[in-house]
């Protein structure tokens, strides 16, 4: 045959196949976008080459420096350049490798604003990529298609070949179904009126094989928010879920390859059929204007063209019912959403939204190729690309892998405004031109030359002949125009044979010549056809036997066909519901995800202020603490300052009393020495009373007066200094032979208690900051020291004890189990108190002291003088 035909479950070994295969650098183009800025940041050098000059205004807004950089393509399309160009340097190609079998993938890539759209769409007077693709290739076919409905998807990335009598009731529930409204795609989705003035392309591609029957479908979906939606998907009008059931996943078929399951797969027969349906779907993308686009494209569009083929029969009319005879190949157009900076489109809400996921999915692309060529750097292949982490790398995955043609196109704004987003373009650009692509391997035959080239046309002049046969009415074979050349050719036409001159033999000898050729070609055709018949021969008696045991096989085959029918479509139901599930339930897991973050993003900033807080919280306290033993030490001056005085002012007054004392006793000595001795002695008691009477009288009351009175200033809660005890240290409960963790505050008072907590193994800490501390498998017992005054402003101290006792979690537990309480005081009223308050009550009645005097010593005199 003249051309090799794969057998569609056939697939090469992928590890031969990456060995032997040849490796080419990923295709990467780049066009300029016109533009009427006063400065550009862009210069072509050359066809291949761009110098991208760092813009003054840019330079010295951020104070850099001006940089000149150079970066190289397969081809740079300038501003002045055409879409016809475009196309024949890029897809014509891809277009031809799809007519022959081949898969290719194209698409651009750029900031918002750069032209993308326009490239792969154009506008009806100068059409883009993707409207020449389809007028090339329907110019390349024309003839070939086969009927409409002979090929059917079947929902798992293949297609199933009809017969003539089911693509015909096909055909006809169509023409039903159009004419009730209730399944139309859209009720408000009308025809583009300027599709009739579009300009068509009339390039038509050779080699195309004649013996072939073809058929093109077309597939159209978006990859909005990376969720997949079909815009070419069909629901009733008053079906209120008509998003979710556009809504598509993505998955893998028996072959490895990655397709939209239960994508609307539309046959076209015309380019205006197609285009038709094209103009539809973009009514359903979703389009919003921005700062930096008037019609910004919220999602990535992949529109994609697939290409069945199948061989016709050996009478060349029919085509092949064998399933594994129908080659498929694709060509997938895909317009990029563009990368978006929210600093200066200042998107907010949905758009903001929209935005994070665009960026997202870029730079998973962006992922997936630096992993690529950091494999193929080192040569090591261990480390995965993230395909998964994009609905839209998910998709095309195969493509690189070696699975088809892969080209971008760099659309790129010379404006010098968009400086910083063409530099992340043209960085992105480098690294994709070194990543190397497997190039797809040829077709493999699978009719081996079983069947004679050229059957279709010769069928067709079979046909025309018996036309002419029934026109006419003649059986002459001279008024049969019949080329019988074409399927067993004897040689070129005959040579003229005009005889002009009497003496020319060279006419004869050339007739002669040509009469031998045709004899000997005649008799080369001849041996053929009859070892021709001879194998069909024997292979008809092969096929005999075999279709009698083929009879009985397809009898029980049928049953269970019939049965396995019926597992499937219980099957694809279920799996239909499990899908809209998964879908559910994975936007409810985005949603819970982000709030999710949202709550977290709070608690880190509640946990950062707590902490602040906690810290502000410690510096005052120190501060305080420093304050209060501050004043505490200038309190405990001014208190010892006054006690001193107030001391040396009370033996001040006592030594006055004692002088005047002293002149008591001399003004009574006198009369003692009159009395005598028997009087003396009975009357003893009561003189030894008496003097110590009239002496405690002799106190005037001027100066008691002068006598300052001890009181005690109520200003608030006191704080003592713990006094060490002067009958030694003891033991309390506390002591044991356990590793203790002694949680104390950062200035203790010194105990002075009798009972002292003695610990031999233990840590101390004033703060609980490192959780080793407690989870220590050394540490057994905990002990809290908290010392505070009690009501009478006494020093009191409170020991909380506890065991530490491990988790099941490798963590641990404080329970606490006792309390001791370590006090000093005194069974009984402090005598320094009594001796106080004694005082205080004494000189707070001078003048009752003076008359008490007064009259004890009259009262001594007048018994001396009886």
């Amino acid at each position: 045959m003249k051309q090799a035909w794969p057998k569609r479950n056939q697939q090469p070994n992928k590890k031969q196949s990456k060995s032997v295969a040849q490796r080419d650098s990923l295709q990467v183009f780049c066009r300029l976008r016109p533009t009427n800025a006063s400065e550009t940041c862009i210069k072509v050098i050359s066809d291949t080459v761009i110098q991208v000059t760092t813009p003054e205004s840019y330079a010295s807004a951020r104070n850099v420096s001006v940089k000149q950089m150079q970066y190289t393509f397969q081809k740079v399309f300038d501003e002045r350049s055409t879409q016809q160009q475009v196309f024949s340097e890029m897809a014509l190609p891809l277009v031809d490798h799809l007519i022959h079998g081949r898969n290719g993938l194209l698409f651009t890539y750029g900031v918002t604003g750069s032209g993308k759209t326009y490239t792969m769409s154009g506008i009806p007077s100068d059409v883009g990529i993707m409207p020449r693709c389809l007028d090339i290739l329907f110019n390349s076919i024309g003839s070939l298609q086969a009927k409409k409905f002979m090929f059917k998807p079947d929902k798992l990335n293949g297609f199933d070949v009809q017969t003539e009598a089911e693509a015909l009731l096909d055909r006809q529930a169509e023409i039903n179904s159009k004419s009730r409204p209730g399944l139309r795609r859209d009720k408000d989705l009308g025809s583009d009126p300027n599709l009739n003035h579009r300009t068509v392309d009339t390039t038509k591609i050779d080699g195309v094989d004649e013996d072939n029957a073809y058929a093109v479908f077309i597939t159209y979906i978006e990859i909005y928010n990376n969720y997949v939606y079909d815009l070419l998907g069909e629901f009733s009008d008053g079906d209120s879920r008509s998003k979710v059931s556009l809504l598509k996943l993505i998955r893998e078929d028996a072959a490895h390859n990655m397709y939209i399951h239960g994508v609307n797969e539309v046959e076209v027969k015309s380019p205006e059929e197609a285009f038709e349906l094209y103009h539809k779907a973009q009514k359903r993308r979703r389009i919003a204007p921005t700062m930096s686009n008037a019609e910004s494209s919220r999602g990535h569009s992949v529109f994609t063209i697939r290409l069945v083929q199948a061989p016709l029969d050996i009478q060349g009319d029919q085509i092949i019912q064998d399933r594994k005879m129908i080659g498929i190949s694709q060509l997938s157009l895909v317009d990029l959403a563009g990368a978006e900076r929210t600093s200066r489109t200042q998107n907010e809400g949905q758009r903001l939204k929209e935005t994070g996921k665009i960026n997202n999915s870029l730079m998973t692309l962006r992922k997936c190729l630096d992993t690529l060529r950091e494999n193929q750097l080192t040569g090591n292949c261990s480390k995965i690309p993230p395909y998964r982490e994009s609905r839209l790398t998910q998709l095309f995955k195969n493509y690189f892998e070696g699975e088809g043609y892969v080209r971008m196109i760099i659309c790129v704004n010379p404006a010098a405004e968009d400086y910083s987003e063409t530099l992340h373009v043209m960085n992105f650009s480098e690294v994709s031109q070194e990543v190397q692509v497997t190039a797809p391997t040829p077709m493999k035959p699978v009719l081996d030359n079983r069947f004679t080239p050229g059957r279709r046309k010769a069928n067709q002049i079979f046909r025309k002949a018996l036309k002419e046969i029934e026109d006419n009415g003649s059986t002459d074979s001279a008024h049969i125009p019949i080329d019988v050349g074409l399927v067993y050719s004897l040689g070129p036409a005959f040579p003229p044979m005009e005889l002009l001159d009497p003496n020319d033999d060279q006419i004869i000898k050339n007739l002669a010549r040509f009469l031998e050729a045709r004899a000997n070609r005649r008799a080369e055709l001849m041996a053929d056809i009859a070892e021709r018949c001879a194998n069909f021969r024997v292979q008809l008696l092969d096929v005999e036997k075999d279709r009698v045991l083929k009879d009985q096989e397809n009898l029980s085959l049928k049953a269970m066909l019939d049965q396995n029918k019926k597992k499937m479509r219980s099957i694809e139901t279920k799996t239909v519901d499990d899908d809209s599930k998964i879908c559910n339930l994975q936007r409810e897991l985005e949603d819970y995800t982000s709030k999710y973050k949202a709550v977290k993003e709070k608690l880190n900033e509640a946990e950062m202020k707590l902490q602040q807080l906690e810290e502000e919280k410690m510096r005052d306290k120190q501060r305080y603490n420093n304050k209060v033993a501050t004043k505490t030490k200038e309190l405990s001056r001014e208190f010892e300052l006054k006690m001193r005085e107030e001391k040396e002012l009370i033996e001040q007054n006592l030594r006055d009393k004692e002088r005047r004392m002293k002149i008591a006793r001399r003004a009574l000595a006198p009369g003692e020495s009159i009395s005598s001795s028997s009087s003396t002695d009975n009357h003893h008691g009561v003189t030894t009373r008496s003097r110590r009477r009239s002496a405690e009288s002799t106190i005037s009351s001027d100066s008691d007066a002068k006598v300052p009175r001890l009181e005690t200033k109520k200003e608030g809660p006191k704080t003592f200094v713990a006094v060490s005890s002067i009958r030694g240290h003891r033991r309390s409960r506390s002591m044991s032979h356990d590793q203790w963790l002694h949680h104390q505050p950062p200035t203790p008072v010194k105990l002075g208690t009798v009972f002292q907590p003695i610990m031999k193994k233990r840590k101390s800490v004033t703060k609980l900051t490192d959780v080793k501390d407690v989870t220590d498998s050394k540490t057994n017992k905990y002990c809290l020291v908290a010392q505070n005054q009690d009501t009478d402003g006494e020093l009191e101290t409170h020991l909380y004890k506890g065991d530490v006792v491990p988790t099941a979690v490798g963590g641990a537990q404080v329970i606490l189990t006792d309390v001791e309480t370590l006090k000093i005081t005194s069974p009984v009223t402090s005598p320094v108190k009594k001796r106080v308050a004694a005082y205080n009550a004494a000189i707070s009645k001078p003048k009752d002291v003076e008359s008490r005097c007064q009259t004890a010593i009259e009262g001594h005199c007048k018994r001396f003088r009886r």
